[in-house]
């Protein structure tokens, strides 16, 4: 069982004081990543950090393109362990291709560099809307997990 950091206000509209979450593992490359955890009762999958994170956890460097910065201990992924596996079954099919996608040289003319980057953000997009397709509750929240993730990964 899991214990979420209810932080603040953001934190309590997904989880009650004192709840206790069933834990499903990782997300990221090693144990200091998210935990990912399902609502008791509910099924609903959220991610959850040992802490907030906000402009003061970034390099002083970074904060002026971060100005705001505030990510949740606790985060909605999806509204049940069934969509959060068709989801993630379907991200790591489409970040497989998604890498394939050949970037091109950096002496190739500047227009092909953007036809490459459109290209890119389009494809990403479809996975986005796919994410949204299979839970409506990501469609509603663009400060979701699988957003921020399948756009922050993909390129």
């Amino acid at each position: 069982m899991l214990v979420p950091n209810l932080a603040g206000e953001c934190e309590l509209r997904l989880v009650k004081d004192d709840q206790r979450l069933y834990g499903l593992g990782f997300w990221g490359p090693n144990d200091d990543s998210c935990v990912v955890g399902v609502v008791p009762g509910d099924g609903r999958v959220l991610c959850l950090r040992p802490a907030p994170i906000t402009i003061d956890d970034i390099p002083e460097v970074l904060r002026p393109y971060h100005s705001g910065l505030h990510k949740p201990a606790v985060s909605f992924f999806s509204s049940s362990v069934a969509q959060y596996v068709e989801t993630a079954w379907r991200w790591h099919a489409a970040i497989q291709i998604l890498r394939k996608v050949e970037e091109p040289s950096f002496t190739a003319p500047e227009a092909d560099h953007v036809r490459h980057y459109e290209r890119l953000y389009a494809c990403v997009e479809l996975v986005v809307d796919v994410a949204r397709h299979i839970d409506r509750a990501v469609a509603a929240d663009d400060q979701s997990v699988w957003i921020e993730l399948i756009r922050g990964n993909s390129i």
